[in-house]
């Protein structure tokens, strides 16, 4: 009777004393990135914004709008926004929560003679070129004509404030110059214009564009853009000889066609703005991701965060080799979000947060963290800068709650209405944006 009596004390004290103890009190937890695809904001896979959603075979994050000067102000002064929205199908996309990347172009090569500037414009300057090359028929402008470069100061100026207040557009492509906006002309065509004239259109962007939901991204790393918070795309990805010299440009600067030292060297251009890019069309898709290490180290070497509009959200193929070799491309690029450790002493939380991906997010989002007590819940905002946390780095944050902790669990939104957030790359049970760490 005394050996059950003393267990009976024995196991109400072990119940007391669970009671007075948090439940998580001393709670250590290690946590690891999977190697899943998600299609979160900013990054991923894009297609042209003229495609149907439902066509596609990967998800994907953002759409490609680009549009000629002839096509967006066919009448001085009459900007035709509606026809662009209609058919690039804004409303559709924002409403399936996508963004755009956004590009203007003077000068698209084609098979037939035309202009893509409007024939207002070309009344005024006239003094480019028509040509047709092993690029195909069109024309291209004197980007030296202060007629030109008035005109598109304030173009941009328009375009800017046309899209100021709405985060659907979030990365501008400097275009503008070149064919198809890529900062370069066939040689039998003109020369491109000298830093001095280059440094003007991007100056037209920088005053025109001075939103934190938008980034300018430029071809090519020209030396005129040092000192400016700029990201870069590359037209060509998936050739090896062209993201060679790519990446040489970003690591050590060089020359450029007719001019010494027009390129700078921009290694930690990643850091702050974006890099992205499209597959050329001389690329194989298929045989590239079943030899995929040189294309899998040049989205590495250069922090890319998004591919497209030629990218892979078409890609059908029951090779299973390349199956793998893009679901290890959807895995690299971008950030790659993720809680790597937890530790709860009494009521007071520390989390750390990393980023096994090869480039930040970009953007302003708070952190949010939702704490179950006895109380209930309660929602943190610690203060973090998610920017900060760059590839293969980690930020940590302490919060204190106001009773034992019954439950944990962390978000990453837009804001604090929580009607936007990004997948956490975890394997513990996710709500919705929520990631359950308790």
């Amino acid at each position: 009777m005394k050996t059950f009596r003393s267990r009976l004390i024995f196991t109400i004290l072990i119940l007391s004393l669970a009671i007075l103890v948090p439940a998580f009190a001393g709670t250590t937890r290690l946590y690891f990135p999977n190697n899943d695809y998600y299609a979160n904001p900013y990054m991923g896979l894009m297609v042209w914004a003229n495609e149907k959603a439902e066509d596609q075979n990967y998800d994907f994050s953002l759409v490609y709008v680009d549009v000629t000067w002839a096509e967006i102000e066919p009448v001085r002064g009459e900007l035709d926004f509606a026809s662009l929205e209609e058919r690039c199908q804004f409303s559709m996309w924002k409403r399936l929560g996508k963004r755009a990347v956004f590009r203007l172009v003077l000068d698209e090569p084609s098979d037939k003679e035309h202009m893509d500037i409007p024939q207002w414009l070309y009344d005024l300057t006239g003094d480019g070129v028509f040509y047709n090359t092993s690029y195909g028929k069109g024309y291209c402008p004197n980007y030296e004509n202060e007629i030109l470069i008035s005109e598109h100061k304030r173009l941009v100026k328009a375009l800017a404030s046309w899209f100021w207040d709405d985060d659907f557009i979030t990365f501008v492509q400097l275009g503008s110059v070149g064919h198809w906006g890529e900062w370069h002309i066939h040689p039998n065509v003109m020369k491109m214009p000298d830093l001095e004239i280059m440094s003007v259109y991007l100056e037209h962007y920088k005053s025109a564009f001075v939103y934190d939901n938008v980034q300018l991204l430029m071809r090519r790393p020209f030396a005129f853009a040092l000192g400016t918070d700029i990201g870069l795309y590359n037209d060509s990805m998936g050739l090896e000889k062209e993201d060679s010299r790519w990446l040489s440009w970003i690591e050590n600067g060089g020359d450029y066609e007719d001019q010494k030292g027009k390129i700078a060297s921009m290694p930690e251009a990643w850091k702050t703005c974006a890099i992205g890019g499209e597959i050329s069309p001389e690329v194989n898709k298929k045989s590239l991701l079943k030899k995929n290490e040189v294309f899998l180290q040049s989205l590495r070497s250069s922090h890319t965060s998004w591919i497209g509009p030629s990218s892979f959200t078409d890609f059908s193929t029951s090779s299973k080799a390349a199956k793998e070799g893009l679901n290890e491309v959807l895995s690299t690029i971008g950030y790659r979000l993720y809680v790597s450790s937890l530790e709860v002493t009494d009521n007071v939380v520390k989390i750390t947060l990393s980023n096994s991906g090869v480039a930040p997010f970009y953007f302003d989002w708070p952190v949010l963290v939702r704490v179950t007590t006895s109380e209930g819940q309660v929602i943190f905002t610690p203060d973090v800068d998610i920017k900060s946390v760059l590839p293969a780095s980690a930020v940590s944050f302490e919060l204190v709650a106001d009773g034992p902790i019954e439950g944990l669990e962390i978000g990453i939104f837009k804001s604090q209405d929580q009607s936007e957030g990004l997948y956490l790359v975890m394997d513990t049970p996710r709500d919705g944006y929520w990631q359950s760490l308790l």
